[in-house]
């Protein structure tokens, strides 16, 4: 009798541990950084505070292109228009996100239409050249 609670008391144990770990492992790669195919894809958050504000007054953000596929790296949008990142204090636009000779931490994905035509030119060292 008292064998048979023993082994009930050891494998609720084990069981509670079990479940412990899964939840820090679902914690953990949630937080994590995901790829597919050598894109970065980013989880949907839930709304901040000030978003939800913004949503809720009608503070209209422009909206960014989202990557519909890639050729050889670069990405491309839902209607076939070449997408760039950008940031406002950088002169160079960047086929990737994680190129080197970028300015800033904070990128901005957008159509190659756009970019120039905020005067923004080629980064030399990601940009393919178009010859």
């Amino acid at each position: 009798m008292k064998q048979d609670q023993t082994d009930r008391i050891a494998w609720i144990s084990i069981l509670i541990c079990a479940c412990g770990i899964v939840c820090a492992f679902l914690i953990y790669d949630a937080a994590q950084p995901h790829y597919y195919r050598n894109t970065l894809y980013v989880l949907e958050q839930s709304q901040t505070a000030e978003d939800q504000e913004n949503t809720a007054t009608g503070a209209a953000e422009k909206e960014q292109p989202e990557i519909a596929y890639t050729v050889d790296g670069i990405p491309y949008s839902e209607k076939g228009e070449q997408l760039v990142y950008v940031s406002s204090d950088d002169a160079y636009y960047h086929t990737n996100a994680h190129c080197y000779a970028r300015r800033s931490d904070t990128m901005e994905l957008t159509t190659l239409g756009d970019a120039l035509a905020s005067g923004k030119k080629p980064c030399p060292l990601c940009c393919p050249d178009p010859e």
